[in-house]
C-alpha cells in the first residue's frame, strides 16, 4: 500500500472506531492511539526526506556498518513484504473488529 493508502485506512479505522465505542475514555485511548501511528508515520517520513534534502544524500544513507547491514537486511523482497504485510493487517484488523465476527 501507498502512504496515502495507509493514513486514509487509519483515518477510516478511527472514525469507525469513534461511531462504534461508547465510553468516553475508550474513545479518547482508542483516538491518540491512532492519532499518535498516524502522526509518527507522517513525522518519521517528513524527518527523513527533509533531513537527506538538506544533507544532499539519498534516503537511508549512514556511515554506520550496523545501520547499514540492517538496512541491507530491511530491503530484501521477502523481509519488506513480510514486514509491509503485517502492518498492513495490523490496521485491517483494526478495521475488521468493528464488524460481528471478523476473520481476523
Amino acid at each position: 500500500m501507498t502512504r496515502f493508502a495507509t493514513s486514509s485506512l487509519i483515518f477510516v479505522v478511527l472514525k469507525l472506531g469513534l461511531e462504534a465505542i461508547k465510553e468516553e475514555w475508550e474513545r479518547m485511548s482508542f483516538a491518540f492511539l491512532f492519532a499518535s501511528i498516524f502522526l509518527s508515520d507522517f513525522v518519521s517520513y517528513w524527518f527523513q526526506v527533509y533531513s537527506s534534502y538538506l544533507l544532499d544524500e539519498e534516503s537511508h544513507v549512514t556511515s554506520n556498518s550496523l545501520v547499514q547491514g540492517i538496512l541491507r537486511f530491511l530491503k530484501v523482497a521477502p523481509v519488506a513484504g513480510a514486514m509491509n504485510l503485517l502492518a498492513e493487517l495490523y490496521i485491517v484488523d483494526h478495521y475488521l473488529a468493528f464488524f460481528h465476527n471478523h476473520p481476523l
